[in-house]
């Protein structure tokens, strides 16, 4: 301290040295700290928009999968009503032309779906566009047998005895595993008054009566288009009653 007494101009520029080496020493650990602040901000908003690109993202692709699964489940439906119209109706023209819009239809979205959803939704969708397909196909061999066999079944309550007789006849033979050859069989069929030749040959020549087995194919689908539905349901979060989120984002 003497030293400094004795030497007051030294003393001062001291001062004033360390009065400037601490104000840039602030400067600098400010500096340091709004740069740090600055850089985190900055990490902060990149996070925020990744976020709600994420949730954009996500938000889209619920409404992509929910219209395309929609669009699918109504498809399959169409195409299973159009297939029953072959029993009531298996000369109409237009039915195959429908029948092939409507599997183009079915087979497209099924491919759609395949594009967009978890695995267990793609088997799912898999699965429903062989069982429709086939139900379908299934549908329009077996309904104009139906149709001709409701054709022969009106007549066996025929007011005419004899007329009844004969299609009483000609139906024993055609159900399942009845062991009448075929020529016989055509013959009766072909004996009943009012039944044409059409549906006699019809039902002549499919002794297993096809139709029969639309009632398993039926549920076949029934269950393919449950599992299907099931299975988007849990995608979407059909039960939450929620918007679709972004997901959780572990730091």
């Amino acid at each position: 301290m003497k030293y400094f007494e004795d030497n007051p101009e030294i003393f001062a520029a001291l001062v004033a040295a360390i009065a400037i080496l601490g104000g840039l020493l602030g400067s600098i650990i400010g500096a340091k700290i709004q740069a740090n602040g600055g850089r985190d901000q900055a990490a902060a908003a990149r996070e925020a928009a990744w976020i709600a690109a994420e949730a954009q993202r996500v938000a889209a692709l619920w409404s992509v999968r929910q219209l395309q699964a929609a669009q699918f489940v109504r498809s399959v439906r169409e195409l299973r009503r159009l297939g029953r119209l072959y029993g009531q109706d298996p000369n109409n023209a237009d039915l195959r032309g429908q029948g092939r819009e409507l599997l183009q239809a079915v087979t497209l979205k099924g491919a759609e779906i395949e594009l967009t959803a978890p695995d267990h939704v793609v088997a799912a969708a898999k699965d429903l566009v062989a069982t429709a397909v086939y139900n379908y196909n299934m549908d329009r061999r077996a309904g104009p047998v139906e149709h001709a066999e409701e054709a022969l079944v009106g007549l066996c309550g025929s007011a005419d005895e004899e007329t009844a007789a004969a299609a009483h006849r000609a139906h024993d033979t055609i159900r399942p595993q009845a062991p009448v050859p075929h020529e016989e069989r055509l013959r009766l069929l072909l004996a009943v008054p009012g039944l044409s030749v059409q549906h006699a040959h019809r039902l002549a020549n499919d002794p297993e009566i096809e139709y029969r087995y639309q009632d398993l194919s039926a549920s076949n689908l029934e269950r393919a288009l449950s599992t299907f539905v099931a299975a988007v349901r849990e995608v979407l979060r059909s039960e939450d009653d929620v918007a679709p989120t972004a997901p959780v984002q572990h730091r």
